[in-house]
């Protein structure tokens, strides 16, 4: 299962396109203005699943995350005059969604319900 969550200005209240884009550097002030938001500057790591070592991604401009309790969590990443979130259910990890992503699926009525495994 999948969910994707997108903010965009291309669409109107009656789902007209408008052509707008979200600005990076809007979107930048606004995390600089609140407190609860943050620039992700560190990098995303993921194992290498055929040899042995750790592949760094760099983040990309515009990525955010935001605080929830006392440490920050992946939120928001600006692309092509969007804001998007992404949360994908990896079979073949048993980890436990992070807050925010049990707060999006609880916000859609979807919840998340533990394996036995988890």
């Amino acid at each position: 299962m999948g969910i994707s969550l997108i903010v965009t200005k291309s669409f109107d209240q009656n789902f007209e396109e408008t052509g707008e884009e979200i600005v990076l550097n809007d979107w930048l002030k606004l995390i600089e203005s609140d407190n609860t938001l943050r620039i992700r500057t560190a990098p995303h790591t993921l194992e290498k699943p055929t040899a042995k070592g750790i592949v760094a991604i760099p983040a990309s401009p515009g990525e955010s995350e935001l605080l929830i309790g006392d440490h920050f969590v992946a939120f928001l990443g600006y692309r092509e005059g969007e804001l998007a979130m992404k949360y994908s259910e990896d079979r073949r990890r048993k980890e436990v969604p992070s807050t925010i992503q049990r707060v999006m699926l609880n916000q859609l009525g979807i919840g998340w319900i533990p394996s036995r495994a988890s």
